[in-house]
């Protein structure tokens, strides 16, 4: 009676580690460990707004020196995360020409009520009359290091458009050019061109020259793989690692007891006879 019931407690025991460990295994072999796993609910982009809390779908269109505000509906800016997340942002013109931004956060050890924002500046002011695009790439991931806002964009970017204002003329201005030109004007004017040439040249050099200055906070739409998604995947290595010498170990134990016993009540009927 003490053999069946020590033995229907090992295997119940050892039963219940195998099924534990089996169930970790295939948890973590259906989502892989990696981002964007079924049954985990995505990064979802809530709003994006200026600065000053005004809309960027004005009808006049916006200022060319916005600073814009995304908010999302997860913390993206813990410090597991933010290395990968800065460079998920971007900007361009209609012509896929990338605009130099710079893409900055409040981190959430300094202010928790900031932690699902992100704030984007363009380097230089913008063009008037122009339409831009701010794109969220796919990868962007939240603290918890699954959710991904392109599982709510179906792997792709996630993209905001805007128009900048147009240039406002002055009355002076308006009536400078009807105003009659005469030789000596023209003359003027055709030195004030060339003049108005060298200082654009020279303020494209200064420009370049601040754009390289800045050339470590300028966010390119580079994916490189995220650090916390390689320690997350080492993480779950090692669980399964543990999970599999205790289980295997388990299993040792049980059947070294179950020899030791065998022995015994051989040694036992031999006595007796």
């Amino acid at each position: 009676m003490k053999n069946f019931i020590r033995k229907y407690i090992l295997k119940n025991f050892l039963f219940i580690i195998i099924y534990l460990f089996s169930t970790t295994v295939c948890a973590y072999g259906q989502g892989e460990g990696m981002p964007g796993s079924s049954g985990v609910k995505p990064l979802s982009f809530v709003s994006c707004t200026l600065e000053d809390g005004s809309k960027i779908d004005a009808e006049d269109g916006i200022t060319v020196e916005p600073k814009f505000i995304l908010k999302f509906d997860k913390n993206i800016v813990n410090m597991l995360v933010w290395e990968n997340n800065r460079k998920c942002f971007s900007l361009s013109t209609g012509g896929n020409v990338n605009i130099p931004i710079v893409v900055s956060k409040i981190d959430d050890t300094v202010d928790f009520d900031h932690r699902q924002d992100v704030f984007i500046k363009p380097v230089n002011a913008l063009e008037f009359g122009k339409t831009y695009y701010i794109k969220v790439g796919p990868q962007l991931i939240s603290k918890n290091g699954q959710s991904t806002i392109g599982s709510a964009t179906g792997g792709k970017d996630l993209t905001i458009s805007f128009k900048t204002k147009k240039q406002e003329i002055t009355k002076d201005k308006e009536n400078e050019n009807n105003a009659v030109v005469t030789e000596q004007n023209m003359a003027e004017k055709g030195s004030e061109v060339r003049n108005l040439d060298e200082q654009k040249n020279e303020n494209s050099k200064d420009g370049d020259s601040t754009v390289k200055a800045n050339e470590e906070s300028v966010i390119h739409n580079d994916g490189d793989k995220s650090v916390n998604q390689q320690i997350y995947l080492l993480g779950n290595m090692i669980l399964n690692n543990w999970l599999a010498v205790i289980a295997g170990s388990l299993f040792i134990c049980w059947i070294a007891t179950e020899i030791f016993y065998e022995k015994k009540n051989r040694k036992e009927r031999r006595n007796k006879l």
